[in-house]
């Protein structure tokens, strides 16, 4: 294989000359060595899901049939809803996603989850005036400081934030319905998530807009 000694490169076209330095090539009838590293197969975690997955399923199934032997399958329903939580939120874990994207993903299902266990228990009441409100602003604040000191990812973690703080104004709809009894969670979260938007047009605007156009190809 031709060899460039000042170069230090090896060629595979049958040339005379170096393309770099123009120095006349010499035969080497080394064995080269490959300069790309070698493939490694990522980590098959598809075993250990289907597992996860099978395990809930059964023991939902056999919480279910216990139920029906008992004539009552309120207990079952709500322990169904926290397996598929479970499967979901083990899927969440196994993506390859931006943490702040995966956060969001599981709080708004962590939020469904809380929600959905009201209404089984036909008491949502303490979900939707308390837990939803308070868990949305800590977490919007949360990310509100995380963008202030991480400047990597503002226009990804922006545009995470944008769609929490959207998610924030959805309580203060439930309080205009006349569905939540205690007004002053869902209030304070209104101001906390209109807060976090302004600032967000104000000071990071440009840098979510690239994040939009660059997640729809835009």
């Amino acid at each position: 294989m031709p060899y460039c000694k000042q170069c230090h490169i090896h060629f595979e076209t049958p040339q005379q000359k170096c393309v770099l330095c123009g120095q006349v090539l010499d035969k080497d009838n080394k064995k080269t060595m490959s300069y790309f590293p070698t493939f490694k197969t990522p980590k098959a975690y598809h075993k250990i899901f289907k597992s996860f997955i099978y395990l809930n399923v059964l023991s939902f199934i056999v919480l279910f049939f216990i139920d029906i032997q008992n004539q009552n399958i309120d207990f079952s329903l709500i322990a169904g809803v926290i397996h598929l939580y479970a499967i979901i939120m083990a899927s969440f874990v196994f993506l390859s996603e931006f943490w702040t994207l995966k956060v969001t993903k599981i709080l708004l299902l962590t939020l469904i989850l809380l929600l959905s266990i009201g209404l089984l228990i036909r008491e949502s009441t303490w979900a939707l005036d308390y837990v939803i409100p308070v868990v949305l602003a800590v977490n919007i604040l949360l990310y509100a400081v995380v963008i202030l000191f991480k400047k990597d990812r503002e226009d990804d973690d922006g545009f995470h934030v944008l769609l929490l703080s959207l998610l924030g104004l959805l309580p203060y709809g439930f309080l205009l319905l006349g569905w939540i009894e205690e007004p002053l969670p869902t209030q304070i979260t209104f101001i906390v998530s209109l807060s976090v938007i302004l600032g967000l047009i104000f000071f990071n605007l440009g840098a979510i807009f690239e994040a939009i156009k660059r997640r729809f190809h835009i």
